[in-house]
């Protein structure tokens, strides 16, 4: 679609309702104008500027358009690399009249769409329509807006493994850090750790490769993150703290993330002592942290790790601030799942809190939900409870059952 001109004077034609005749009368024959809208031939551009100039549209043609290129260029470049974009954006944006008009056209619906994928994660944005338009001309996409495409489609698919079907397709079109970490990312989502170990050394190798920082982080960030789900301590903070290594010119939100991770692992294999060290160390640099569900799941775990301790007080305090997090959580799903979060650590008040069959439904009703709306990592956490809560009323078999799912 770079230089598929012939794209664009068809898509607009059809739009007019012109038929090739009326388009093309007096600047050349009908077969010729069917080979054009067919990119078979390269046409003069004095043509392709009488047939724009007849369609009423301003045309950006290639020839002229190499300031406009080398936006777009910068600008997936930057974001490969994560580095900020917004002021790349606010100049492509001041110009997106001129860009739907152009060969650039396909260019700018992948901009439009790649400035959505921030807002996935908060649930307000639904399936870009941009995406839905290229799928229906992929065939007159370039490779490089090929790949584009179906790296845009994976951040925007809920499903996991459905995301990952749609991410190896990019591997058709390019292998590097980009997204091979992004398949180890969605791998890691999706509980199958061995496979996400594989892409993160791949990811790391061409990280070091492009001089790319940002994918040698995360690569080393997933890296941890599988270990911790395979209790794997020294191999955890092994990858943890090669993060950290990498991110200390970063945001301190990075830190945040790993120090996290690990004091939520370490709970869950019950190292309580180590585990309030991390959580804390999180804790630290909360005030970096935007997204307030992760200061609910921070809050979270320290009022479960109080409460674990047999620290009441701590444990209420904690579950009090998770309560005010919930407060500035805007999507509908996610504040009833931690609402019932919540609801569960409040039975711990109660020290014959496992003798309640309201204890026992939350706790599986809760598991259920996170495995279907969040990672798979939250859902092993919980399914610790539900397990306990099992094995206490001897449903043995059920237990052992729950234990042993993937």
């Amino acid at each position: 679609m770079e230089n598929n001109v012939g794209f664009f004077i068809k898509k607009h034609r059809l739009e007019q309702n012109l038929s090739q005749e009326s388009l093309c009368n007096g600047i050349c024959v009908v077969s010729y104008l069917s080979k054009i809208e067919n990119n078979l031939v390269n046409a003069h551009h004095e043509i392709i500027e009488k047939l724009f100039s007849t369609l009423g549209i301003p045309y950006l043609s290639s020839e002229n358009s190499s300031e406009e290129r080398q936006l777009f260029h910068d600008y997936f470049e930057a974001h490969n690399f994560g580095a900020d974009t917004q002021v790349l954006a606010c100049e492509i944006l001041k110009k997106g009249n001129t860009f739907l008009y152009s060969h650039l056209w396909g260019w700018y619906q992948l901009f439009l769409a790649y400035e959505k994928i921030c807002d996935i994660h908060k649930n307000k944005t639904p399936y870009p329509e941009e995406l839905t338009m290229l799928e229906r001309h992929k065939s007159q996409l370039s490779t490089s807006q090929r790949y584009a495409l179906y790296l845009a489609k994976g951040h925007f698919t809920m499903d996991n493994v459905q995301k990952i079907i749609i991410l190896k397709q990019t591997e058709l079109y390019a292998s590097c850090g980009e997204n091979s970490v992004t398949i180890a990312k969605a791998y890691l989502d999706n509980g199958n750790y061995q496979e996400s170990l594989s892409y993160c050394t791949k990811s790391y190798y061409y990280g070091c490769e492009e001089g790319n920082l940002h994918v040698m982080y995360h690569s080393s960030l997933i890296q941890g993150s599988c270990y911790a789900q395979l209790y794997k301590v020294d191999l955890m903070k092994k990858y943890y703290q090669r993060a950290l290594n990498l991110c200390r010119n970063h945001p301190k939100e990075s830190n945040w993330v790993i120090y996290y991770n690990m004091g939520a692992t370490l709970l869950q294999m019950k190292e309580y002592h180590e585990s309030k060290t991390y959580l804390h160390l999180a804790q630290t640099y909360g005030e970096n942290v935007r997204d307030p569900f992760n200061h609910f799941l921070l809050h979270h775990k320290l009022s479960i790790l109080y409460y674990s301790i047999q620290d009441k007080e701590n444990g209420r305090l904690y579950a009090n601030k998770a309560k005010d997090d919930i407060d500035r959580i805007s999507c509908e799903n996610l504040i009833r799942i931690c609402t019932h979060m919540v609801d569960m650590i409040s039975y711990w008040e109660h020290d014959d809190y496992q003798k309640n069959d309201c204890y026992m439904t939350l706790v599986e009703e809760l598991y259920d939900e996170i495995k279907e709306n969040l990672f798979h990592g939250l859902a092993r956490f919980h399914k610790e409870f539900y397990i306990d809560a099992l094995t206490y009323r001897r449903r043995y078999k059920e237990a052992l059952m729950l234990s042993q799912e993937q």
